[in-house]
């Protein structure tokens, strides 16, 4: 299982650098596509069971964002991969009705707090 797990985690790392590339060359369309690997290395000198291995290396968090816009039409979304389960952190398609006014549908952003008035410096 863990070893579907592993392939799986590399044919998404590898799908990632190719989208950055492919996107880099295709600026014009205006779609994004970047990606996060997070991993934890860890040595413990005092553990005997550590110094066979060299330290240990454990998956944490993958994920794969898709931002951007085509005219008046548009994609913002990340779909996140954990150790044993995955979620969608949001994902909407929106249409730009005027410079003022979005129509959002899907799994959206909501912000928290008032991030205009509220801070945590006293400069803000």
């Amino acid at each position: 299982m863990k070893l579907l797990k592993l392939s799986l985690l590399s044919t998404l790392i590898s799908l990632c650098f190719i989208a950055n590339y492919s996107v880099a060359q295709d600026a014009e369309d205006g779609i994004d596509v970047s990606g996060t690997l997070r991993a934890n290395y860890s040595y413990k000198e005092y553990s005997d069971s550590a110094k066979d291995k060299s330290g240990d290396l454990t998956f944490e968090m993958a994920s794969i964002k898709f931002n951007g816009k085509l005219d008046d039409w548009g994609l913002s979304s990340e779909y996140r991969f954990y150790d044993g389960w995955e979620a969608l952190r949001y994902g909407y398609v929106f249409y730009d009705y005027s410079p003022q006014w979005q129509v959002q549908f899907g799994i959206n952003q909501v912000p928290f707090g008032n991030p205009g008035f509220q801070g945590d410096r006293m400069s803000d």
